[in-house]
């Protein structure tokens, strides 16, 4: 959490928060990575796409085997 609070935090959560509302429509449900669909729903994207890594560490490791070839 930020020590200091500028407005751009206040931009990204209001825009954290649509993108959910957003996903929840189409979704069809909640969607609360804490417990129910939601956390089942995001276990298996973050197990089956992303091998278990969040999304920054296999764009780092992706981009790093490129720069490599």
């Amino acid at each position: 959490m930020a020590v200091y609070n500028s407005s751009s935090d206040s931009a990204n959560t209001a825009v954290r928060a649509f993108l959910t509302k957003v996903g929840e429509y189409y979704l069809g449900h909640s969607f609360n990575t804490g417990s129910g669909k939601g956390k089942a729903l995001w276990l298996s994207i973050r197990d089956e796409d992303f091998n278990g890594s969040c999304g920054y560490v296999v764009r780092r490791v992706i981009r790093f085997k490129l720069n490599m070839s």
